[in-house]
């Protein structure tokens, strides 16, 4: 491989480099302590690859600097997005990886335990892609590749320290220091080699060879002796001042940076959003302002109508306590519509992009989810073998907290007027299993709901009885005391503590409705929040926790309302028209408030039409940002990859690229075009040759084409006409030239190339200077010129 002067391109010390690298990379990643270990040593090789070839280009310094950072740009988010697992957008995956990073790197700010194993993966392969592209560079550059050596042989002791080899007694540290050694053997050799040429001393072949020897048998005989110091260490006195403050400043290390590898693998449970098969009313508790989520919607809210965050629903109500009969899983895959055998009107498609600040097993999924952004499964009730509704949406491996989901839900939007006339025909599935009630009910909960909702026939008007008696009924509290020995809680709640939380209320309205005959569930997740005007977002906190009841109305589906005193009222719109008084229109659906107007839309006139199908907005803002890296990456990597094509064809120029296509091509007799066979025969020029082929380049731009047969004589002759200035630069190509092609002396490379460049530029200013004349009227015609050979 020719390559310049200054370079330091051996073979050896490449291999040896590279060998103390991956070394070090694997043994991180044998360690196990996060998935994703393994992307470190892939890393690891590609930095080191590009590293040496930076180092042995021609590019300067600044230049090489700036080719590195725009690989690091690109490689290292391609590559850490990989931990994002399952299908998913690509855009996604990037922001998710961003928000994992950014709230890591807050709680370690703060001094906080940290959960997720992100942010020390990202900076392990930060450090060794870093190590590997200078190191490598430095050491073609240079010949100095000792910062990156010495680091990674830092973080070879810190490994071993923390996860001690068992069984190899620390084979690895073993092998990188043998490697370490003969590679600085072998670098001092270079470098003194270098110094010998200068001085013109005689070196004998074996030198090189004899230095690396003499090195390896040392690093053998070091690593020997220091696999047997152990009990020279056990004697040194464990009282001694010296070593109790080595001891005391790396334990103060040590604990600064406990809390950033709390998330690593060990004894340690990593804590996640959960909801259970069971729920307990319990008695509630002070909720703190911690940030759970924030939601970014398509829409930014529905007049009179709250969003609600639910993440599940429960059936079956016992004593104080909700369960779930619904254990059909279903898997479901990015962005794939959910088949739901039922289907609703006045519906709105609407998209959600949740971030949450903790970590979760479980997605809110508002309403009905229709598509999610992420792989996950779905616990579904069936009817006939048939899905027809969603009660949770599960994700494994959870979201961790600072990713990034997108959900499209149908969001209940039907009127008044469209809920009074939906009647009471319900599914078979709704009413065996949504209207069961505790065998022991006390009879006064089912009296005081018929008291309620006495004259009244409608069951949406009933639902809004109970609703409106419980808010104007029942205190707010958000503790309540232990419920007596043997009282039934709601009962209790009701007659005589006359004070609740949501878990109450909600308990109260459906065991009321259902009592009536009207099917209802208990669901839990979080309230609306507080919405932020400027970023168009909700922030979702811990004290917005809540339960509340949704009640099943055929042809509408579930629907939410709202008996807790602390919230406001659901107030949905009449569905009255304005051109006729008392009359309605069933079908009409909610009033949208989008940004700063308000809309009144139905369903068929869905605000999302054509933005959510198959694939979300994400997935193809994905593919957009993924064709835009990936034309950084080629613009990045076909400059180098033939750069090294090209010093591969220097150093033989019969398996350069044109020459093996050619070869290729004749083989299976196809026809070789003539610009490949041109390619192939300028590649196989000797230097000299190379530089006067230009000649007839630059007499095709003079509009002076070489004729057939002309000696290089004559071909000088005919540019020279046709570039009066350039005469003495034209000689000296053609000396140059003449003296390797026809006599035993060397030619002046150099002198040629400069000449030639000369050439080059008089020939571009002198069709430049035609074209400008062609253009003002002023060309003239070229008479004939007699030319005259030059000697």
């Amino acid at each position: 491989m020719k390559i310049a002067p200054n370079r330091w391109w051996d073979w050896t010390a490449v291999l040896l480099f590279l060998a103390a690298l991956i070394i070090v990379s694997y043994r991180l990643s044998d360690t196990r302590w996060t998935e994703d270990l393994n992307l470190v040593t892939s890393l690891t090789i590609l930095g080191a690859a590009i590293g040496l070839l930076l180092g042995i280009s021609r590019f300067q310094r600044w230049v090489a600097t700036l080719i590195g950072l725009g690989y690091s740009i690109v490689i290292l988010p391609w590559q850490l997005v990989n931990i994002i697992p399952g299908d998913v957008a690509y855009a996604e995956k990037l922001a998710s990886l961003g928000g994992r990073l950014w709230t890591s790197f807050n709680l370690f700010l703060r001094n906080q335990p940290l959960t997720d194993p992100a942010l020390f993966l990202a900076n392990m392969a930060l450090l060794f892609w870093l190590v590997a592209i200078i190191g490598g560079y430095s050491l073609t550059r240079y010949g100095k590749p000792w910062l990156s050596m010495m680091i990674v042989g830092v973080a070879i002791i810190i490994i071993d320290i923390y996860h001690p080899a068992v069984g190899s007694r620390g084979i690895a540290m073993a092998l990188y220091i043998i490697l370490m050694l003969v590679l600085v053997t072998r670098m001092h050799f270079l470098h003194r080699k270098r110094e010998w040429d200068g001085e013109d001393v005689s070196v004998d072949t074996d030198t090189g060879f004899s230095w690396s020897r003499g090195a390896l048998i040392t690093a053998f005989v070091l690593v020997l002796l220091a696999w047997n110091v152990s009990s020279v260490v056990k004697a040194v006195n464990p009282n001694a001042p010296e070593r109790h403050r080595g001891f005391t400043l790396w334990n103060d290390i040590r604990l600064r940076f406990e809390n950033a590898v709390r998330p690593l693998r060990g004894t340690t449970v990593v804590p996640r959003e959960f909801f259970g098969d069971n729920f307990s009313l319990g008695q509630g508790s002070q909720l703190s302002d911690a940030l759970v989520f924030t939601v970014d919607p398509t829409i930014t809210g529905r007049i009179g109508v709250p969003y609600y965050w639910r993440v599940r629903s429960y059936d079956r109500y016992d004593n104080g306590l909700w369960a779930t009969s619904v254990n059909n899983v279903e898997p479901l895959n990015a962005n794939t519509a959910v088949a739901s055998f039922e289907r609703y009107t006045s519906r709105i498609n609407i998209g959600f992009k949740f971030h949450p600040d903790r970590n979760l097993s479980m997605l809110y999924a508002p309403s009905i989810p229709l598509t999610v952004s992420r792989p996950v499964s779905l616990m579904y009730d069936t009817n006939f073998g048939n899905l027809v509704d969603v009660t949770v949406v599960s994700v494994d491996p959870m979201v961790r907290a600072g990713e990034t989901y997108e959900v499209v839900s149908m969001i209940a939007a039907p009127t008044v007027a469209a809920l009074r006339g939906a009647g009471v025909e319900y599914p078979e599935w709704v009413a065996n299993k949504y209207l069961q009630l505790p065998e022991n009910l006390p009879a006064s909960i089912s009296n005081l709901a018929r008291e309620i909702t006495s004259g009244i026939d409608n069951p949406y008007d009933q639902v809004v009885a109970v609703t409106n008696w419980l808010r104007e009924n029942i205190e707010y509290s958000q503790v309540l005391p232990q419920v007596p020995h043997g009282a039934d809680p709601i009962e209790w709640m009701l007659f005589e503590q006359k004070q609740a939380f949501c878990n109450y209320y909600a308990t109260a309205e459906i065991l009321m409705l259902r009592s009536l005959g009207i099917p209802a569930r208990w669901v839990v997740g979080y309230a609306q929040g507080e919405y932020d005007p400027n970023a168009r977002v909700y922030i979702v906190r811990e004290r917005d926790a809540h339960a509340w009841p949704e009640v099943f109305f055929p042809k509408f589906g579930w629907v939410e309302f709202e008996p807790t005193a602390s919230l406001d009222v659901i107030t949905r719109p009449s569905g009255l028209t304005d051109t006729t008084p008392g009359g309605f229109r069933p079908e009409s659906s909610i009033q949208i408030d989008e940004g700063n107007a308000g809309l009144d839309r139905t369903t068929d006139e869905d605000p999302n039409a054509g933005r959510f199908g198959t694939r979300s907005d994400l997935a193809a803002n994905g593919w957009a940002i993924l064709r835009i890296i990936a034309t950084i990456g080629g613009v990045l990597f076909i400059p180098l990859f033939a750069f090294l094509m090209y010093l591969l064809g220097r150093r033989n120029p019969n398996r350069a690229i044109p020459v093996m296509i050619e070869k290729t091509l004749r083989k299976r007799g196809l026809k070789v075009p003539g610009w490949l066979r041109g390619w192939s025969s300028f590649t196989r020029l000797s230097p000299i040759e190379r530089i006067f082929i230009q000649v007839s380049w630059m007499l095709k731009l003079v509009r002076e084409p070489t004729r057939a047969g002309s000696t290089p004589s004559e071909q000088i002759t005919r540019l020279v006409a046709a570039l009066p200035a350039g005469a003495s630069h034209g000689r000296t190509v053609l000396d140059e030239y003449q003296k390797a092609a026809y006599s035993p002396y060397p030619s002046d490379y150099a002198a040629a190339r400069d000449a030639v460049k000369v050439l080059w530029k008089f020939a571009v200013l002198n069709r430049l200077r035609a074209a400008s004349d062609r253009i003002s009227g002023t060309h003239k015609p070229v008479e004939n010129v007699n030319f005259t050979r030059l000697r």
